[in-house]
């Protein structure tokens, strides 16, 4: 009887445990939190590494694909917006996503950053540069 009831508060305790999060729960396509932008986060050589997959305005005046014209590597200027990087180098440590870069190809810089999932659906970017930090919001597209 002792027994059966150490292992019935043992199942029960496991039951009502929260859900272990996992490395790969950050893959998937997220909104930022201006909503202009999607990027799909997906793992690449044991990094985690997002690019842009959607624009709300991909082209610019005359129609064209907007370019990555603020880029301080004036090779990079020519290249498309849509697929190109924006978070590269994150491993997974200890229920965060660290030791990465995000671009801005807004201001054409890199920031040093983290990332940390709330639930499943919200994801909080912390971008750092010196000693100024930003952090955004971004939601999981559905």
């Amino acid at each position: 009887m002792k027994k059966l009831m150490i292992l019935l508060l043992t199942s029960i305790s496991i039951s009502v445990l929260p859900a272990q999060q996992k490395a790969d729960d950050i893959l998937g396509i997220w909104s930022v939190d201006s909503q202009d932008a999607h990027i799909e986060i997906s793992q690449e050589g044991g990094e985690y590494v997002g690019k842009i997959v959607w624009l709300q305005a991909p082209n610019a005046d005359k129609g064209e694909p907007k370019t990555d014209k603020k880029n301080p590597d004036k090779n990079l200027r020519g290249r498309s917006l849509m697929g190109m990087p924006m978070l590269t180098g994150l491993t997974y440590q200890d229920g965060s996503w660290e030791g990465g870069e995000i671009y801005s190809a807004q201001k054409g810089k890199t920031a040093n950053c983290s990332l940390k999932l709330i639930g499943t659906d919200k994801l909080v970017v912390t971008a750092k540069v010196l000693r100024f930090t930003t952090t955004k919001e971004w939601t999981r597209v559905k």
